[in-house]
């Protein structure tokens, strides 16, 4: 009975901490996901570190703009001919589950040629150790093709500033945690 214990608290704390990881990005920082020219999407995608877990916020005036995926040639053409899911209105969740570069435009008429648009690129999950002395990796391009991406039902309410918030992977990785351990401590 203490074996089953012991490795049972151990799974939740792998699935604690590996939890914690993920951050949720509000695109566009303060100004969201907007039309206006106030964010160069493509400047604010580089200046982020996208992993494997993460989320996308898009927040918008849902009279103005919407947001949709769609494949590396109609992002290039600002085509939203063929997207990935229908255009979505207000705020938008999108989880990153796999490494890859992902595409989201506004299908609003002339948007996205107006600089509402922005590439994505994840990469794949931090490793938890890293060798001290490793020569620098060869990447290969990644590909065009979609990757999975699916959509996350938004939280309550979501902090309006900032572009990286722990705190609800923080609350959620808690809450399943104590849950476990409830579970645990009840059932063994």
């Amino acid at each position: 009975m203490t074996k089953k214990v012991v490795v049972s608290f151990l799974l939740m704390m792998f699935m604690f901490f590996g939890l914690v990881k993920a951050n949720i990005y509000v695109v566009g920082d303060s100004a969201g996901w907007t039309s206006t020219g106030q964010v160069d999407y493509k400047r604010w995608s580089a200046s982020k570190h996208f992993q494997v877990g993460d989320v996308l916020l898009f927040e918008f005036d849902p009279k103005l703009d919407n947001v949709v995926r769609v494949t590396k040639e109609d992002f290039q053409a600002c085509n939203a001919s063929s997207p990935f899911g229908t255009p979505s209105t207000g705020k938008e969740w999108f989880s990153l589950n796999v490494e890859g570069h992902f595409y989201f435009i506004c299908s609003v008429p002339g948007h996205c040629k107006a600089g509402q648009n922005v590439e994505i690129l994840v990469h794949s999950a931090a490793p938890t150790t890293s060798p001290a002395a490793s020569p620098p990796a060869i990447l290969a391009p990644a590909p065009s093709t979609p990757s999975p991406l699916s959509p996350h039902s938004p939280p309550d309410s979501a902090p309006s500033n900032g572009s990286i918030l722990h705190f609800p992977s923080f609350c959620f990785s808690l809450g399943l945690l104590v849950f476990s351990m409830y579970f645990v401590a009840c059932c063994y």
